[in-house]
């Protein structure tokens, strides 16, 4: 059996009370970053299988797809290539 970790969202401004954590996402790799975008309606979370996958936020942390970083720069200038591969 193998160990998951996950990522875990909490609602900041619940009025209620305690925020309850919301998950997102499981990883068999250590998660180490999380950021989101500007407006906060996607969610990126690094793994250290060199995966980034993202998730939708306002669709309730809908994965959105899982992504490679491939180990290399363009010579020509300072762009990182990225190969998807579906979370279906």
């Amino acid at each position: 059996m193998s160990t998951l970790y996950e990522v875990l969202l909490f609602d900041l401004t619940n009025p209620s009370g305690a925020p309850v954590p919301q998950q997102v996402g499981e990883f068999e790799s250590y998660v180490n970053s999380v950021a989101f975008n500007a407006d906060g309606s996607t969610l990126a979370a690094g793994s250290s299988d060199n995966s980034v996958h993202l998730f939708d936020i306002r669709a309730g942390g809908h994965a959105l797809g899982k992504f490679f970083l491939v180990q290399g720069l363009s010579p020509l200038s300072a762009r990182r290539a990225c190969s998807r591969m579906d979370t279906a």
